[in-house]
């Protein structure tokens, strides 16, 4: 859960296209 502000704030900066960390994060 720690995890997921951060990818959010990462996925602001990067689109998800280029994280696929982000990508599965988000389903979960």
């Amino acid at each position: 859960m720690i995890r997921m502000p951060l990818l959010q704030s990462a996925s602001v900066s990067t689109p998800v296209c280029t994280t696929p960390t982000q990508d599965r994060s988000g389903s979960a």
